[in-house]
């Protein structure tokens, strides 16, 4: 994805929290409606989706907002719409997730992708790891528990194996550091050796360049008091 398409997402979103927030229509109150309307059988479909995510600012709005969509992809599949929702509403979907900072709630969302019909790239699901690398005590909570590590190299590896025919590099290297820098070595070493060197990834030399390099950063107290 270029800087541009990067760009064009970006003031997408840009304008649908415009338009949340010209309306005076809080995330509760928007997800409130869309419920009530699809117990009457009528679809949320991306638009109207990206606007609710957009206004969210809480984790409950964003749990929430999820519910909306999950249902509203429900009643497409009963109908048979195989429609994905747009990548604006991906881009939307991560930007409320920082908001919110509920890094967690995207990785049911990358694992199930296909299921729901949310249109994630490479870039889009490296950029989400990225925000749950980076979101402190969030990520050695979702990294601590290895149940939620494996869904994210479901996700983020093994799926994009299937579609791709190879893994991606980088996102790789985003799991497998975000794994080591959050006491995972062990599994990091074991997932490493499942995806091995396929499409020249090499991820056992990935996971000792970042063991290596987390020791340099973090040497032991001792060490530390002798320099």
């Amino acid at each position: 994805l270029s800087a541009g398409g990067h760009s064009a997402y970006s003031s997408a979103s840009t304008s649908e929290a415009q338009a949340a927030a010209a309306a005076d229509v809080s995330a509760t109150e928007l997800a409130d409606a869309y419920l009530r309307e699809l117990a009457q059988k009528t679809v949320t479909g991306s638009k109207r989706l990206t606007r609710l995510l957009a206004a969210c600012e809480t984790r409950g709005e964003l749990e929430r907002a999820v519910e909306v969509l999950r249902l509203s992809r429900g009643l497409m599949n009963h109908r048979q719409v195989r429609k994905p929702f747009s990548g604006v509403l991906t881009e939307t979907l991560i930007d409320a997730s920082k908001r919110a900072a509920a890094p967690d709630v995207l990785i049911d969302l990358m694992k199930e992708r296909h299921l729901l019909g949310l249109a994630w790239s490479n870039t889009k699901l490296a950029r989400a790891l990225e925000h749950i690398n980076g979101s402190g005590d969030a990520a050695a909570q979702i990294y601590a528990d290895a149940s939620r590590a494996r869904d994210l190299y479901d996700a983020v590896v093994v799926q994009v194996r299937e579609e791709k025919d190879f893994p991606s590099k980088a996102l790789v290297r985003l799991l497998m550091k975000g794994l080591v820098y959050n006491g995972q070595q062990e599994l990091a070493v074991e997932l490493a050796e499942d995806v091995g060197d396929a499409g020249g990834c090499d991820a056992p030399a990935v996971v000792a360049h970042y063991e290596k390099q987390f020791q340099a950063e973090n040497p032991p107290a001792g060490e530390e008091a002798d320099g």
